[in-house]
């Protein structure tokens, strides 16, 4: 993922026994793969050597909107475009495998599904049909967030109107 530091940062001369190393190696705060090389002056066989190591995701530490807020649909109607949150660690890497939850008020209609997991790109998802009152309805999208202090809300807003006529009748003066 580079971006590392390692301690030095100038060259390093080997013991009596031909061992060179490094006081500390810090990897990237990007997760993936950072790579550390070793060469020789004068270049030796077998230089230069590389080294690698993982940098993992860290825990659950933000949650965020990324979609779906300040949508206005048709009262009893199911939005088309699904409420989406983010899940970061603390570096802003995608956290996979969160659990969140999600609500609405009761009598304002529904989501589904009521509980989704974060992906691969630290994304979860519901769908939301508008309860049959016109006005602002909201959703909630709860998690856990082990690395940033606990159980964590955000909530979304959606504004339901009211349909236009889908039938006429004739009350009287014909």
């Amino acid at each position: 993922a580079g971006n590392g530091i390692v301690d030095p940062l100038t060259p390093v001369l080997t013991t009596t026994s031909g061992v060179a190393a490094v006081t500390s190696w810090t990897l990237g705060a990007t997760a993936g793969t950072d790579t550390l090389t070793a060469t020789t002056s004068p270049v030796l066989t077998g230089s230069p050597v590389r080294f690698t190591a993982t940098a993992t995701v860290g825990a659950p530490a933000t949650m965020e909107k990324t979609s779906g807020d300040n949508l206005t649909g048709q009262v009893g109607s199911t939005l088309g475009t699904p409420h989406e949150v983010t899940v970061r660690d603390a570096n802003g890497n995608p956290v996979a495998g969160v659990s969140v939850t999600w609500a609405v008020p009761l009598g304002t209609g529904s989501v589904n599904p009521t509980g989704s997991t974060t992906d691969i790109n630290g994304k979860a998802t519901t769908t939301r049909t508008l309860g049959l009152t016109p006005g602002t309805q909201t959703t909630t999208a709860t998690a856990n967030l082990t690395g940033g202090g606990g159980s964590t809300t955000v909530t979304f807003s959606v504004n339901a109107t009211v349909g236009g006529a889908t039938q006429m009748t004739i009350n009287g003066g014909n």
